[in-house]
């Protein structure tokens, strides 16, 4: 799935990665997951945390993105199936386990090829053209 480009790897093993704690972690819904990252923001707003939002997490799980997601976003995912694995005793919580995780998934997202995001074509939209606001419009003639 993922594949090595010259030592650098794409996006899928990340994406892997991420499915894969989200499985081990029992699957929570993206809602539940973006409740858990604003609960991490306002408890700890020092920290470089990223709002979530279940479509934008829907995107991200699926792949659907331009470019390679930014680390502080990996990061808060990573922490939120961390905390809601935690929370159903699917995972120990302690900080080594966190840090461990953490790590293991900023080498992964540190060996992506930038050159190689998005792995899937991302849909496009189609182009929407708006009548021009200068232009009048001509009314039929009456028929008298």
């Amino acid at each position: 799935m993922s594949e090595m480009r010259g030592g650098r790897i794409d996006c899928d093993a990340l994406l892997d990665k991420l499915k894969s704690l989200h499985r081990t972690v029992g699957l929570p819904s993206y809602r539940r997951m973006a409740v858990l990252a604003e609960s991490m923001i306002k408890a700890e707003p020092s920290e470089e945390w990223r709002s979530l939002s279940p479509s934008n997490l829907s995107n991200i799980m699926q792949g659907r993105f331009a470019r390679r997601p930014r680390w502080p976003l990996v990061r808060t995912i990573v922490t939120v199936l961390y905390l809601n694995g935690t929370m159903n005793g699917r995972m120990e919580a302690s900080p080594q386990v966190l840090s461990a995780l953490t790590k293991e998934f900023a080498a992964v997202w540190d060996a992506i090829d930038v050159q190689a995001a998005p792995t899937r074509p991302v849909p496009r939209m189609p182009d929407v053209r708006m009548a021009s606001p200068n232009r009048r419009r001509r009314r039929p003639g009456r028929p008298w």
